[in-house]
């Protein structure tokens, strides 16, 4: 029998996660995303983390630390899920 949990991140997270490395708040992106404007991060935010790889991984990309690939909504990267094939 296999047991599962699921912590999921505190509701506020991503958008605390986009405010540091930004420096902009989630609608002031979307509004220099809606006149053009192009962001790039002013920190490089890190994730410490005891889980395994794939968990850290799917966290960070939950939190906005790590973008998702294209095309990829859900589930791990592409590289993570070639090493379990």
């Amino acid at each position: 029998m296999a047991v599962f949990l699921q912590d999921p991140l505190r509701e506020k997270i991503p958008e605390i996660i986009q405010f540091v490395k930004y420096g902009k708040s989630t609608e002031q992106m979307r509004k220099d995303k809606a006149d053009g404007k192009e962001s790039f991060p002013h920190v490089n935010v890190r994730l410490v983390s005891g889980d395994s790889r794939e968990t850290a991984m799917v966290k960070a990309q939950e939190a906005g630390i790590l973008d998702k690939p294209e095309g990829h909504s859900k589930g791990l990267l592409p590289e993570l899920a070639a090493d379990r094939v």
